[in-house]
């Protein structure tokens, strides 16, 4: 009777155990047929890199960031597509760097008007400065340092030359745009509102470490001028107590008249200037010459409002750009 009672027990032992594995597996099997969800995301519309590469950096898994203006393309001289323009209706965020930068943004901002996308000009809590140059049209007629008009010309073009719009080379302007774009990822997706603030904090202490090192590295150098290309650099220029001189105005095709143009050559020579500056995406052959005409050597400064494919596959950002730019101020200023 033991012996049978023993091997009855070990039965139910052994049935109850294949069961188990049996309930088990068809439990495994309905888990690995579930189809797989994946989260939506946002999609972020910028226009400048800068922009973008906060947006990316803050967004982190919850956004698809699209830059509008493609590698390598001047901001200046870019013109959104029909194509551009109805992908960015369908978008659920729109940021833009604004101070007339994007003479283009106004009109299709009405045409906006009505859709469920939330923009944001990222320059809108910013001080602006006035942009530093004189603006020649074919005639030769100028606008002056207040952007006034000796000549009548339209009304969206002295708007647009009046301030300078490159807030973003002040890194606590860059934060200032960064703290734009986390309060509108925020409102927009609650649900991750922990992980955007998370990412913008970090975002902050680089560039509060990046505002450091400028105001260290540069804080000594043996002169307090630099020659660019384009008037790109007034915010920078302005923070860390430089002086920044221009070839051509805010922007590059506003070129200097034949007399003014000896009046830089005589200035740089004046202050023995060793470097011209000049942004990779806008070197003209007035700047070559005038580097020429004053035996100075030239260098790259890039204003971070766009990059090449290239950069962007080596994994190239705002910060690194920034430093990079800090190296080539500090070579052209201890020269």
């Amino acid at each position: 009777m033991r012996k049978k009672g023993s091997i009855f027990i070990l039965l139910m032992v052994v049935a109850t155990l294949l069961l188990l594995s049996g309930c088990a597996a068809q439990e495994k099997n309905i888990e690995e047929t579930q189809p797989t969800v994946e989260l939506e995301k946002m999609d972020v519309f910028t226009t400048l890199y800068a922009q973008y590469d906060f947006s990316t950096k803050i967004g982190g898994e919850h956004v698809n960031v699209i830059k509008m203006i493609p590698p390598g393309v001047s901001p200046h001289d870019y013109e959104p597509t029909p194509k551009d323009i109805a992908a960015l209706v369908n978008g659920d965020l729109f940021v833009y760097n604004g101070a007339g930068l994007e003479g283009w943004v106004e009109k299709v901002i009405e045409n906006l008007e009505g859709k469920d996308l939330k923009i944001v000009n990222a320059s809108e809590h910013i001080d602006l400065i006035e942009g530093s140059h004189q603006h020649h049209d074919e005639d030769g007629d100028e606008h002056d340092e207040d952007g006034d008009e000796h000549e009548e010309h339209g009304d969206e073009d002295e708007h647009e030359l009046a301030m300078d719009p490159h807030v973003w080379l002040d890194p606590m302007n860059a934060l200032k745009q960064a703290e734009e774009i986390k309060n509108a990822l925020v409102e927009l997706d609650a649900a991750n509102a922990n992980d955007y603030e998370a990412n913008y904090q970090a975002l902050k202490e680089q560039l509060i470490a990046l505002d450091n090192q400028y105001k260290e590295e540069l804080k000594n150098v043996k002169r307090k001028e630099f020659f660019v290309s384009h008037a790109a650099f007034g915010y920078l220029a302005k923070k860390y107590d430089l002086t920044q001189q221009s070839i051509s105005g805010i922007i590059p095709a506003d070129e200097p008249s034949p007399s003014e143009l000896a009046e830089i050559i005589d200035h740089a020579k004046e202050l023995n200037i060793k470097y011209i500056l000049l942004d990779p995406r806008d070197v003209t052959k007035i700047s070559e010459m005038v580097a020429s005409e004053i035996g100075a050597k030239t260098a790259l400064i890039n204003p971070a409002g766009n990059v090449s494919k290239e950069q962007i596959e080596k994994g190239i950002d705002y910060i690194k750009i920034m430093k990079m730019n800090l190296d080539t101020l500090k070579m052209a200023l201890n020269e």
